[in-house]
Parts: structure tokens; C-alpha cells; sequence
């Protein structure tokens, strides 16, 4: 599958580059893009945004830096917090870019909100999906994975370690690899070999190639097709290798030909002898080729045409006509193998990368135990102990105050009884609101000539509460006067 990688420096985060050791605290984000995506956008662009885990909010809406960038250059995001402060958030938006009615649109975004762990450099991975393009999420916030929405939050002591490779190998987003033998990287990061109608992807000496099904080559540097039959008089075991005179017809198998004078008990086909039993090109009667399916290379037994799916792919319905229709990397319904369905549990909904079962957790949710099995087991929404990420501990709470945590974010809230009517948590909630004159029950609510006694304004003795604020009316001298606005007035 094709990538793209996009590259982004945030000087305003205090990046200063990585090292071969590294000591600050910082994380390097490789930006997939899908072929879907690639054959679609203009460009690609990718917003961080910046932010701290104390406050309003764990969703950093702090716009650090915005880059444009060409979809097929490979490219790097790193990310450094200001001041090296490793307690600060951040948050990746990716989206592709198309031009529609001369206006720049966003058809596919992404996004991913983590943090930093002390002193070491971790790796996250976004990926724009083609399964995502078109897809709203109702949340800003909010990215798309997979064709789900969610906050997509990653507790940064879950983040991969950054790897330092070995001579020989580059990093990449798949890790530290040979950009001389690897399909995925050929040459260059992200350069995914394809394979071709009757051949499989591989990577030779940094070049992609195919490789070639027995009696087939390519023959024109045509890297789309091994179209050249090399069972033939004219093309026998090697593109132009030429049979004739004496040895007029090209004889062979599993990929070892030569001319000969005879087919022997084999079938002539023009200027090849083929065993029509197992020959994809003469299956059952000569010049019988078997057609060429979606993700499949032809194949004959038994004088029967047939197929093999390449690898990542297979005919999970049965039908033969649409080829190996389902891509066993990423779907959920057929992870690795048809018929092997990813588990849905709780908070959460299944999904298949690089052909292993996963979770996408709902909006709220997150797998902090990482064993998928268990399912999205912590609303970080709401949870003091994993407050916006997991193990973030809501700090204590001060004087006859609790923790909470709402909305991602953690705060205070007052013990009952009591209050916090300075304003200032320094001194947590200072006031008993049961027995304090100049506010009872609620922070403000001065009892005037009353007494405050469990959190109601009371009257002393011999008196009658009158009116709002209350007055206390001398139940030997005076009355409350309803219909004056409940006034105490001398008795007549």
C-alpha cells in the first residue's frame, strides 16, 4: 500500500532536532496518506496545535503552526514542548486538500492528541484513510479512523520508542528497514512496490520489479504486466532466447526451458509444448488462457483454470469473478484470513492494521490497560485517576475539597457543607456554609439579623423571620407586614 510521509519542524514548540542520543522530551509523527487520498488531494496539510494538561481543557485548541505540503514528497513531523516541559499536550490535525470551484476544500481529515514522556523520543503514527474521505466528524475535535470518528487520544507512555537503526537500515514509519529489499520502502521510505497482472511486487537493489509466475517474464521494462510467454520457439526459458532448425520448439517446466526437437507426451502449441493439465496459458486445450483477476494470478489444475490471491488479499465471498476482492490488511470482518472476524468490545469498534486485530475506541474511551480484550475499559471523560489520558492522576484535592474530572479536564469541587467563596483553591473550600453568618448555604448569602444554623438563616428566640433578605421581626412588639413587602412594623 502506498504512504506518503509529511515533514513539519514547530520551532514555536521548541524543536531542536533529533539526535543519535536523545535527552529532550519529544515525539516524531509520520502522516500517512491512503493511494485513495494521493490520487485525490493537491496537497496535504497538517495543523499542530499546542496546549498543558492543567486547565480548561485536554484538547489543545492552541493554533502552534499550519504547513502545506506536496502529497508524494516524504516527509517527517517532530514535536518538542515548550520549555521542555513534558507535562504540555498537543494535537495533529491532518487533512487532504483538493481545489473545488477554485476554493481549497478539506475531503478527509485526521487527528491525534498525546503528550510527551520525560526525556525520551517517542513515535505516533496518523494515517489519512481512503476509508475516511468524505466522512464529517460532529466534533472538531474529533479525527477519523477507519471510517470512525473519535478523539483518538494516546496516553504518551503507550507511544512506540523512537529506534535508532542499525548501519544499513533507514527509519521509516514500519520501522528501521533495507530500502534494498523492502516492498514497502524501495529506494525511498514509502515506496510501495505493485504488483502487476500475472507478477508479484518486489524490491531488487532499491528498484521495484516483479516476480514473475514459471513461463512468464517481462520482457519490455513494462513493470505493469509479465507479459512475455517464454515457453515459445521464439522466447524459450529467456526473453529472445530463440529456438530453430533442429530444435524447433521450446520444452520445459517450473521455470527451466530449452529447445527441443520434440514435445514428447506434452501438448504443441504452436512453438510451445505445454502440459494443458497444469499451463495458465493452455489449461484443458492449448491457447485456453486463464483470465487475469482482481489482486490474482491465474492458475491451472487439473485442466481447470483457477486463481492464487497475492499476498494481503483473498476471495472471502467465493466469487470468481471479482477476483481476491477483500484486503485482508485492514478488514475487520477478515483480518489475515477470510473468515477471521475482529472482536468488538466494550467502548469500541473493531478494526484490522497490517493484518492484526485492533480496537478504534468510542469518544470518551480509552484501552488503558492495552490488552484489547477488555475493550475501551476507562472513560477517560470522567475518570480522576485517568483524566483526559490514561494514568493522568487528578492532582489532591485541597481543604475539605474532592477531585473531579469532567470533560477531559480536571478540577476541584467543594466537599458538602462548605465552600469556596474567596475563589482561591489555594485555601480550599474555607467556609463552613452550615454556621457562617456572611454565607450560608451558598457562598454570599448573608443572614443579616439572623443566625446561620445548619446552612438556614434562623431567627433568635422570640422572633419571626420576615421577608428576603430576612429581618427578624420582636414577636412582643412587632409584626411582619405581608402586604407592606414583608416588613416588620411596630404592633397597632
Amino acid at each position: 500500500m502506498k504512504r506518503v510521509l509529511v515533514t513539519l519542524a514547530v520551532a514555536a514548540l521548541g524543536y531542536s532536532g533529533c539526535t543519535s542520543t536523545p535527552t529532550a522530551s519529544q515525539v516524531v509523527v509520520f502522516v500517512y496518506a491512503d493511494p485513495g487520498v494521493l490520487a485525490r488531494a493537491t496537497r496535504l496539510r497538517v495543523q499542530v496545535f499546542g496546549g498543558t494538561r492543567q486547565g480548561g481543557s485536554l484538547v489543545p485548541d492552541e493554533l502552534v503552526e499550519q504547513e502545506d505540503y506536496d502529497p508524494t514528497v516524504r516527509r517527517q513531523l517532530v514535536l518538542a514542548p515548550a520549555g521542555n516541559d513534558p507535562d504540555r499536550l498537543f494535537r495533529v490535525v491532518a487533512h487532504g486538500i483538493e481545489v473545488v470551484g477554485g476554493a481549497e476544500v478539506s475531503f478527509v481529515t485526521t487527528s491525534v492528541v498525546s503528550g510527551y514522556v520525560a526525556e525520551e523520543t517517542r513515535v505516533i503514527e496518523l494515517r489519512l484513510w481512503d476509508t475516511c474521505v468524505s466522512v464529517t466528524c460532529a466534533n472538531a475535535d474529533q479525527g477519523c479512523v477507519d471510517a470512525v470518528c473519535g478523539s483518538n487520544y494516546k496516553p504518551p507512555g503507550s507511544l512506540e520508542g523512537f529506534e535508532e537503526c542499525a548501519e544499513g537500515l533507514e527509519r521509516c514509519a514500519d520501522g528501521c528497514v533495507d530500502l534494498d529489499d523492502d516492498e514497502d520502502n524501495c529506494g525511498t521510505c514509502a515506496n510501495a512496490c505493485q504488483a502487476g497482472t500475472r507478477g508479484a511486487a518486489a524490491c531488487e537493489a532499491g528498484a521495484c520489479t516483479l516476480v514473475c509466475p514459471p513461463g512468464f517474464a517481462t520482457c519490455d521494462g513494462d513493470l505493469t504486466d509479465c507479459q512475455t510467454d517464454v515457453t515459445t520457439a521464439s522466447s524459450c526459458g529467456a526473453c529472445g532466447f530463440t529456438c530453430g532448425g533442429a530444435t524447433p520448439v521450446c520444452l520445459g517446466s517450473d521455470g527451466t526451458y530449452g529447445c527441443s526437437d520434440s514435445c514428447g507426451s506434452l501438448a504443441l502449441c504452436g512453438t510451445s509444448c505445454a502440459d494443458t493439465e497444469s499451463n495458465a496459458i493452455h489449461c484443458g486445450m492449448c491457447d485456453n488462457e486463464c483470465p487475469v483477476v482482481d489482486h490474482g494470478v491465474p492458475t491451472c489444475a487439473l485442466g481447470a483454470c483457477s486463481f492464487a490471491c497475492m499476498e494481503g488479499f483473498g476471495d472471502c465471498d467465493g466469487d470468481p469473478a471479482n477476483g481476491c476482492e477483500t484486503d485482508l490488511t485492514r478488514t475487520a470482518a477478515n483480518c489475515s484470513e477470510c473468515g477471521n472476524v475482529c472482536a468488538t468490545t466494550a467502548n469500541s469498534s473493531p478494526r484490522c492494521t497490517n493484518s492484526m486485530c485492533s480496537i478504534t475506541c468510542a469518544s470518551g474511551y480509552s484501552n488503558c490497560d492495552n490488552d484489547p480484550a477488555t475493550g475501551c475499559e476507562v472513560r477517560i471523560e470522567r475518570d480522576p485517576v485517568n483524566c483526559g489520558v490514561c494514568g493522568f492522576i487528578c492532582p489532591s484535592p485541597p481543604t475539605n475539597a474532592a477531585s473531579q474530572c469532567s470533560n477531559f479536564s480536571c478540577s476541584f469541587v467543594c466537599n458538602a457543607g462548605f465552600g469556596n467563596c474567596d475563589g482561591n483553591w489555594g485555601n480550599g473550600c474555607e467556609v463552613d456554609l452550615r454556621s457562617n453568618h456572611d454565607n450560608c448555604f451558598q457562598c454570599g448569602n448573608n443572614c443579616g439579623p439572623a443566625n446561620c444554623v445548619d446552612a438556614t438563616c434562623t431567627c433568635p428566640a422570640n422572633t419571626l423571620g420576615c421577608g428576603s433578605p430576612m429581618d427578624c421581626c420582636d414577636n412582643a412588639t412587632e409584626f411582619c407586614n405581608v402586604n407592606q413587602g414583608f416588613v416588620c412594623q411596630p404592633q397597632p
